[in-house]
């Protein structure tokens, strides 16, 4: 194998093989290497199958260094508590894409709530259903209000790890965008 660039790795000038950051760490697709320093509350990280995002972490440095965390499953809102050993001062995490919607309405059908929403190109989807748990009902309060006030945009950014279920990230007024 040679390097072909600083951050890819081939065999025989073929399609790459491996990508690889400025450390020689192999990057997946859809997931990114942080510094271990970057890694805290806020960050999405997966426990098995679970895509979560950090409240609280610790960590203990020793012969290897032992990271503790809290946090919630983005999609069901249940709390994960789980540690993991971490070799080297750095971690994979997922990329996150993020998408904001203008919030249009909210339409109920039955029990559940749908968001109209509109994206930048003026596409209009009604297909996000409205979820809550404790973690995100302040957000989706602050839609309501915003949506009852009716004379501000309310604006909605989804996250998405590659082909997943979508999650709330944020709700902010027009203004705020």
């Amino acid at each position: 194998m040679h390097k072909l660039n600083s951050n890819i790795v081939s065999n025989n000038n073929q399609e790459p093989l491996i990508k690889l950051d400025i450390n020689g760490n192999e990057i997946k697709d859809g997931w990114e290497v942080i510094p271990l320093s970057n890694f805290g509350k806020g960050t999405y990280i997966f426990l098995g199958s679970q895509l979560c995002r950090l409240n609280q972490e610790h960590i203990y440095m020793g012969k290897s260094t032992m990271i503790r965390y809290k946090g919630f499953n983005v999609h069901t809102g249940k709390n994960v508590i789980d540690k993991i050993d971490v070799k080297y001062d750095i971690i994979h995490v997922p990329i996150i894409k993020k998408k904001i919607y203008q919030v249009i309405d909210i339409i109920k059908e039955g029990k559940d709530e749908y968001l109209t929403l509109m994206d930048s190109d003026g596409n209009i989807r009604e297909d996000f259903k409205l979820f809550s748990f404790q973690e995100i009902d302040q957000l989706i309060k602050d839609l309501r209000q915003i949506l009852k006030e009716d004379r501000i945009e309310c604006y909605l950014t989804l996250g998405q790890f590659k082909d997943e279920q979508e999650f709330i990230l944020d709700v902010t007024e027009g203004d705020q965008v």
